[in-house]
């Protein structure tokens, strides 16, 4: 595309239209290529000018500038044949401008799905998961950014994702490739972060989801007002012919549904008052077996994921596919019944590990589950759930990030207590806070509780250590890393996997049966 035309009737003004067409669009110096428009927008350090030299370099053909005086631009001293342009007085460069840009280079690609965003502290990656699944299994080609992975609908299949929601140009090119790929719809996450920084403001939403509000991200947003106000964002930019699905349990959802102009739909595990409901009739450790009410009528399923959190998503998920779908009862239904578990979430761990056999048939052995709960409100549904279904002990081993919310640490340590007749408390992603003092941190939440408390520095002997414990009865549930097959330790990514972890201490365990 010609530089002229990209940025044409945008609040920039044209200096020079440069020598090349543009063939890509960057904000990070590191990417970028010859033919490429790099956009100079503050990053963590605040200097917009400090890589403009370093994209040039590489092969930039146009670079786009927030305002500078003459005396600026002299000193950047851009060549001639570099294309380049300035944002007008007022005008700030960043996320939101650089949606703009990568939505019109990329011919409007959100236009061209049914783009349904999930928001929320927990459930994200389970209700877009499901969502996406019942979508398929109904005929409709769906893509997914989420938590766990990126999904374009290419043939080679998902590729691991880094954040739970991309920077605004790269959230356009994976549209583009969903439609290129013949996507007709995308569920994506969209966290609260994305939504203050506006990730996600240049793109049309045909409907939107909020699972629920807990603290979180307090290091980031302050307060729960200010992070709830950053969710609302996805809702409040939602058109009058989309469509709201709400969590009638969550007190915040009043939040979401206050200036959003969409149809809101209510989705709710505790009342049949509202559109949509889901009545649990018997749960295992295993699966889900519940009524699922809505505009089809209700049906019978077995939702292969315990926990009624995870019907509350489920629940959620329907709707979103039947508003969207048109999806009908029989297909819902059978979409139910054909999920399968999804990474991290409530994942069962055997010793043959990725095979789903969470016992063997030589040795009786305790179940094990592995789940991304990380936030008070995650683990504490999640124990209460498990606590249910557990005939023996619940064991719970968690951690608490490092570089995080400091408060919800001894909070983590209260909800692990709730449901746990032992917990141990270990290690998480300490990232470059030191890993003691994180633990320290939490143990202040331990008080005078009579359970059994252990605390043990290494993640993988304290997986060891619970899977040793635990009796045939007993349920040991692995918190906080989920999917995650890494540990932060200062800058560096370690490889490690609690369910790989999990599955040795199985077979050590069987072996020694």
């Amino acid at each position: 595309m010609e530089f002229e035309l990209l940025i044409d009737e945008l609040p920039v003004r044209l200096v020079r239209a440069g020598s090349t067409p543009i063939s890509s669009i960057v904000d990070d110096s590191r990417r970028a290529a010859a033919g490429c428009l790099f956009i100079a927008r503050p990053g963590a350090g605040g200097d917009a000018l400090a890589y403009v030299a370093s994209a040039v370099r590489a092969g930039a053909a146009a670079v786009l500038l927030p305002e500078v005086d003459d005396d600026t631009l002299e000193r950047l001293s851009l060549p001639e044949s570099v294309g380049l342009a300035i944002a007008e007085p007022g005008t700030a460069v960043d996320q939101r401008l650089a949606g703009r840009l990568a939505e019109r280079f990329h011919d409007d690609p959100s236009s061209k799905l049914k783009l349904i965003g999930v928001t929320g502290t927990n459930g994200k990656t389970t209700t877009v998961t499901i969502t996406k699944h019942l979508l398929e299994a109904a005929g409709h080609k769906c893509g997914l950014i989420g938590t766990v992975e990126l999904d374009t609908g290419a043939a080679q299949g998902p590729r691991p994702a880094t954040l739970t929601t991309p920077g605004a140009i790269e959230l356009s090119a994976l549209l583009a490739e969903m439609v290129a790929h013949g996507c007709a719809y995308c569920v994506m996450e969209v966290s609260s972060h994305a939504l203050h920084q506006g990730r996600a403001d240049h793109l049309r939403f045909s409907a939107a989801a909020f699972t629920n509000l807990t603290q979180d991200h307090l290091d980031y947003h302050g307060t729960m007002d200010a992070y709830a106000d950053a969710k609302a964002i996805l809702f409040e930019r939602l058109d009058e012919d989309a469509v709201a699905v709400l969590n009638a349990d969550d007190p915040w959802s009043k939040r979401m549904a206050r200036a959003c102009k969409a149809a809101d739909l209510w989705a709710s595990l505790s009342s049949s008052d509202h559109g949509y409901f889901v009545r649990p009739i018997e749960l295992s450790a295993a699966s889900s077996y519940a009524d699922f009410s809505g505009p089809w009528g209700s049906f019978t399923a077995i939702l292969p994921t315990p926990g009624k959190h995870n019907l509350s998503n489920a629940i959620q998920a329907l709707a979103l596919a039947n508003a969207t779908g048109g999806i009908d009862h029989e297909r819902l239904r059978r979409g139910i019944e054909s999920c399968k578990p999804v990474p991290g979430r409530l994942e069962p761990v055997g010793p043959e590990w990725p095979k789903i056999s969470p016992r063997m048939p030589t040795a009786v052995l305790p179940m094990v589950l592995v789940d991304y709960a990380h936030t008070p409100d995650a683990l504490e549904h999640v124990g209460g759930a498990l606590r249910e279904l557990t005939k023996g002990e619940l064991i719970v081993v968690f951690g608490c990030g490092g570089d995080r919310d400091r408060a919800k640490r001894p909070l983590m340590t209260r909800a692990a207590m709730q449901y746990g007749d032992t917990v141990v408390l270990t290690s998480d992603n300490p990232r470059t806070e030191d890993p003691k003092q994180i633990i320290r941190d939490a143990e202040a939440g331990f008080g005078n509780c009579p359970i059994r408390q252990v605390t043990i520095d290494d993640r993988a002997e304290a997986i060891q250590y619970a899977i040793r414990l635990a009796g045939e009865n007993d349920t040991v549930l692995i918190a906080g890393k989920g999917h995650e097959d890494y540990q932060i330790i200062g800058n560096t990514k370690h490889h490690f996997d609690d369910r790989e972890h999990a599955a040795a201490a199985l077979r050590d365990k069987a072996g020694g049966a």
